[in-house]
């Protein structure tokens, strides 16, 4: 019978009662992208299990864990063990019976079934047979496991409602626990499996790595210790107390299980610096460059976001004296130095350059000394390394004008020598080049210095003509405004007499418009002063009419001016 569908209409519990009640056998395969789970069904069992990946994969570190050995000795064991299963190869080695192994096999074959009832998503595809061969690996297929369907069903809704309550004291299967001291006199006299998971329990080890070293299920090993996390037998573990157990190693020379502990507590907390600092020059000490290199750049990376670019810099050189055949680092440290302006990025730009020179990346280094130039404008030495990058990568028309140019800056500064090495340079591209050739004849018979020094006196005469020129005009506009001044002046005079103080004050205004550079401005705020005082004398201020604007006012018509002239004569010509 072939069974299709999604599982959101149809559920995995669903799906394996109506295989059992239909009494068939085969493979139930199930897909969420690219998420997949595979298991044989045979009547009312599961006998087989593949959870979307070889038993190599999975098994690998569970075992390493579980036998206490090194990754690359169980790498050795799984090349060896050709077609035959890890457990029988394991055995062959006298590492471990094939019943331990399966058994612990068996253990996380169920494990990953029951992490299939938590798929809410994806489809699922049953079909009639035998257990197709590259499906389920050698191993999957030897373990033995034999799970009743019922069984299953009924253990997997008790693990749904349990893993709701672990979640709240574990919610990460990496924390760290170890037992408190008041309670590890009595670890001892516990009983399995409590015992084995509480021994593991020791501020070392992972949940996944207590459960994999006690050869304990995930879900069993994480209720006990959500237990006895509320009984207080446990305790979490922080990152202190693993800096703690490393510095301690590592006084005792205990090398190895110092790194253990620094790397332990970097999980804990991927955000702390200091730790990572701590180890990664712990890393130094030991030989450890790639370690303290990933440390490093990680904290580079940390310092950069935090924009603290004084420390990433520091974390950058660090991994650059590590690595000095290593271009990358140099390049990301002058590119955050450029980014920030920092007056260290062209030497750090150089440095860069005449390592990319060296490896004979030529192309690399006319890009960054193309920066360099862009950000120090003018710079005759930066121009002539672009004119060699440029020429070692054949482009010898921009060569020699990068040649040229810098040329002709050196010889502006007055370095001839360097001068002309870049014309003999640009004769070497191309020794038909007669304006090349003219220059450095020039340089070398000393003729470009005697021109250079006429050529200088030239405009120094020009500048001085120039100036007595601007000094001649400005003199006859001073002239002019004060001709101006006097003028505006006297017609004021006339306003006073008729006491229009409002033309006055646009008379002077329209003078200060007309001549805005004209020392006679000096005195305009002193003659605004003086129309102002008058105004608060009390003069007449209705304009007369207009048939008698051309007399001549008599002495009784303007009482007030006669008398103010006479107590105070202040009003007079400008200064």
């Amino acid at each position: 019978m072939a069974l299709h569908g999604e599982l959101k209409n149809m559920p995995l519990p669903d799906i394996l009662q109506s295989l059992k009640v239909n009494h068939q056998s085969g493979t139930l395969r199930l897909q969420d992208g690219k998420k997949e789970f595979a298991l044989f069904f045979e009547k009312d069992s599961i006998t087989c299990v593949n959870p979307g990946r070889s038993s190599r994969e999975y098994l690998s570190p569970i075992l390493c864990l579980f036998l206490n050995i090194t990754e690359e000795r169980m790498e050795r064991e799984f090349k060896k063990k050709l077609k035959s299963s890890i457990a029988g190869r394991l055995h062959k080695s006298r590492i471990a019976s094939v019943a331990k192994i399966n058994a612990l096999h068996r253990v996380y074959l169920t494990e990953f079934l029951y992490d299939a009832f938590t798929w809410e998503s994806g489809s699922f595809r049953f079909e009639d047979g035998k257990i197709p061969d590259p499906l389920f690996d050698d191993d999957q297929r030897t373990a033995g496991l034999k799970l009743d369907i019922d069984r299953v069903l009924f253990e997997s809704m008790r693990r749904t409602d349990e893993w709701k309550l672990i979640a709240k004291h574990i919610p990460t299967m990496d924390e760290v626990f170890t037992v408190v001291e008041e309670f590890q006199s009595q670890v001892d006299r516990l009983a399995e499996p409590i015992k084995d998971i509480f021994t593991f329990c020791n501020g070392e080890n992972s949940v996944n790595e207590i459960a994999y070293r006690a050869g304990q299920d995930l879900f069993t090993t994480a209720k006990i210790l959500s237990d006895a996390l509320e009984s207080r037998t446990v305790r979490r573990i922080a990152p202190n107390d693993l800096i703690a157990l490393a510095e301690k190693a590592f006084a005792n020379k205990k090398t190895d299980e110092a790194l253990r502990y620094f790397k332990r507590a970097i999980e804990l907390d991927r955000g702390n610096t200091e730790v990572r600092r701590r180890f990664a020059d712990l890393c130094i000490q030991t030989g450890m460059k790639n370690e303290a290199t990933n440390e490093y750049k990680t904290l580079a990376q940390l310092a950069r976001e935090k924009q603290e670019y004084d420390q990433a810099k520091f974390f950058y050189r660090q991994i650059i004296a590590l690595n000095p055949s290593e271009y990358e680092f140099q390049k990301r440290l002058y590119e955050m130095l450029r980014e920030v302006k920092d007056q260290e990025s062209e030497a750090c730009g150089l440095a860069l350059a005449d390592t990319l020179k060296r490896l004979g990346l030529r192309n690399e280094e006319a890009q960054i000394l193309g920066q360099l130039i862009e950000d120090h404008t003018g710079d005759s030495g930066l121009i002539e390394r672009m004119g060699d990058a440029q020429q070692s990568l054949g482009h010898n028309k921009t060569a020699v004008e990068s040649y040229f140019t810098a040329a002709e800056l050196s010889a502006e500064h007055g370095n001839l020598q360097k001068a002309c090495k870049n014309y003999e340079k640009i004769l070497a591209i191309n020794p038909g080049d007669a304006k090349a050739q003219k220059r450095l004849d020039e340089l070398q018979s000393g003729l470009y210095m005697k021109n250079r020094q006429r050529r200088r006196r030239i405009a120094v005469i020009a500048e001085c003509a120039a100036a007595f020129v601007a000094v001649c005009f400005y003199l006859a506009y001073l002239a002019v405004s004060i001709v101006d001044y006097l003028d505006v002046h006297n017609g004021n005079l006339r306003f006073v007499a008729k006491g229009d103080f409002t033309s006055m004050q646009e008379a002077v205004s329209a003078f200060e418009k007309k001549y805005p550079f004209s020392l006679v401005t000096l005195d305009v705020r002193r003659y605004r002063q003086e129309i102002e005082r008058l105004r608060t004398l009390g003069l007449p201020s209705p304009v007369p009419a207009a048939d008698t604007l051309h007399e001549t006012p008599s002495p009784d018509s303007v009482p007030h001016l006669t008398d103010n002239r006479t107590q105070d004569s202040s009003f007079a010509l400008p200064h």
